[in-house]
């Protein structure tokens, strides 16, 4: 066999398929290989385990290297996450470029950095994506360890001459805020699923005066679900609303389950875990909304899967999916108006089936619009292999 020859990137991440509880986080780096492995030999080197579970994946061997159709993936074991075996990894994986998927992850994204520093590892072209962990929603949780952290961090030059991928300018904003004005960015969008389905004819029709509602996400604070049961209280007719997604904090979970408590008996909320990645597309297909009150998202991976399927949003003014109610797929809401989402939820409730067509329609058109052109592709190229940073 000829030896591969391909530009190597060695890709850090805590959580990869077959995982699906991390969301998004997981989903840039599995949608970047998708489309561009290829033309790269990316080499992951994640945990055994999905994200909020405590037993390993069935079937799949610790620290061995296992070929997949776009990558090669090592997974560690419990008993392998540590520093020195990070560092013995990258000390031993031939590799052009380091990529890190996480500022904050403690092995994963600091280890690495601290090793580098000390000249621990060698110090190949290095690539940083925080996905969303410097914005300004996301630092308010536990936000003066990370404050601290990330003042040392600058301080002490961990992250110097790491070349930044930000999604959107806002995130090129939130890096500059808190690295400096002069670190080289470059946004390269973050990459639809390619194969991401359009589904959504096998459902039953939206009857006036009811509603289903789905969430689909981790239960966490920055996902902010609580706003949307405070909304809810005063929203007349009949609602279901299904949850979907890990528990990933139980303090917060605990005041949702308060806030549910206190809903009026034609609202009926039920906790249904999460869902395997195959099965989103058709269940989204099944609902009337989709609600994310996020305080930030970098892409939001499952708000363009339900508008794939068919099914309207109703999410905050937090994302970079903006003007939904113009486009006739859905709204995008102030967060600081919490009337203003009990209004729309109110209206949706209200809406007959040609209406609620309409929008079901114009979401997948819209879905549609979202492509990844050339010039996306041509950035992650540069960033991956060290040319000079996009314009930002």
């Amino acid at each position: 066999m000829a030896p591969d020859t391909r530009h190597t990137v060695l890709v850090l991440c805590d959580y990869f398929l077959p995982g699906f509880r991390a969301g998004g986080v997981l989903r840039t780096v599995a949608n970047m290989l998708a489309l561009l492995g290829s033309e790269f030999r990316f080499r992951i080197v994640t945990r055994a385990r999905d994200h909020t579970k405590t037993e390993p994946y069935p079937d799949i061997e610790p620290y061995t290297w296992l070929p997949r159709s776009d990558s090669e993936v090592l997974y560690l074991s419990e008993a392998q996450l540590r520093p020195s075996v990070i560092r013995r990894l990258l000390n031993d994986t031939p590799h052009d470029t380091l990529y890190l998927n996480s500022v904050l992850s403690p092995l994963f994204g600091i280890t690495p950095a601290v090793l580098r520093r000390l000249k621990l590892i060698p110090r190949r072209h290095f690539v940083v994506a925080p996905n969303g962990e410097l914005a300004i929603g996301s630092m308010r949780i536990r936000g003066t360890k990370k404050v601290i952290f990330l003042a040392l961090a600058r301080l002490l030059g961990l992250f110097a001459g790491a070349s930044w991928r930000a999604s959107d300018q806002r995130e090129a904003d939130d890096i500059r805020r808190v690295f400096g004005s002069r670190v080289q960015v470059t946004i390269a969008e973050n990459l639809p699923t390619p194969t991401s389905p359009d589904v959504g004819s096998a459902r039953a029709p939206k009857l006036a005066n009811r509603l289903d509602l789905i969430y689909l996400a981790r239960l966490a604070r920055v996902k902010n679900l609580i706003h949307a049961l405070r909304a809810l209280c005063n929203v007349r007719g009949e609602v279901r609303f299904d949850l979907y997604g890990p528990k990933d904090d139980p303090a917060y979970w605990v005041e949702c389950e308060a806030a549910i408590a206190e809903l009026p008996e034609n609202i009926r909320v039920e906790w249904k875990d999460s869902l395997p990645a195959d099965q989103v597309s058709d269940a989204l297909g099944r609902y009337d909304l989709l609600v994310m009150p996020s305080t930030n998202e970098s892409f939001g991976y499952v708000i363009h899967e339900a508008l794939a399927a068919g099914c309207p949003v109703l999410i905050s003014d937090r994302t970079p999916w903006r003007d939904l109610e113009a486009r006739g797929v859905g709204w995008d809401v102030d967060l600081n108006d919490v009337a203003d989402f009990t209004r729309v939820l109110q209206k949706c409730v209200d809406m007959d089936e040609k209406t609620h067509w309409g929008l079901r329609e114009a979401a997948r058109l819209c879905r549609l619009e979202v492509s990844r052109p050339a010039a996306v592709l041509d950035r992650y190229r540069d960033l991956i292999r060290g040319a000079e940073s996009a314009p930002t």
